[in-house]
């Protein structure tokens, strides 16, 4: 699956809020090493941090990368989703919309059935 920086930002945020369990601490600990960017894909990217505790880089410079995301993982991503929606009030942002459409288009290319969140 091709995600953009600003997915893949938004990907590693959802993460850090699922509970790691047994089962899914090796997915989420993959998944977190291959949407991390290493030195340099950063200084290819000309991350800075500004003083408001933002992240930016070059736009121009992002040309995707392609994720391996697993029926499991999809799973993992899809009831971080839901659990998001479900909160009192919502805690999505229309920055998680664009990866949440990714996750529905790699969805229908999923080898088993994942449970969609309602959103």
């Amino acid at each position: 699956m091709e995600l953009t920086v600003q997915e893949r930002l938004v990907a590693l945020a959802v993460l850090r809020d699922v509970p790691p369990r047994l089962t899914t601490m090796r997915i989420i600990h993959d998944l977190q090493d291959e949407l991390g960017f290493p030195d340099a894909e950063k200084k290819a990217l000309e991350f800075s941090h500004p003083d408001d505790g933002s992240v930016q880089w070059n736009r121009a410079a992002d040309v995707g990368k392609n994720i391996e995301v697993g029926d499991e993982a999809l799973s993992l991503f899809m009831e971080a989703f839901k659990e998001l929606d479900e909160a009192e009030p919502s805690r999505l942002t229309m920055e998680h919309h664009p990866l949440y459409e990714s996750l529905l288009k790699e969805q229908g290319r999923a080898t088993a059935p994942v449970k969609l969140a309602a959103v």
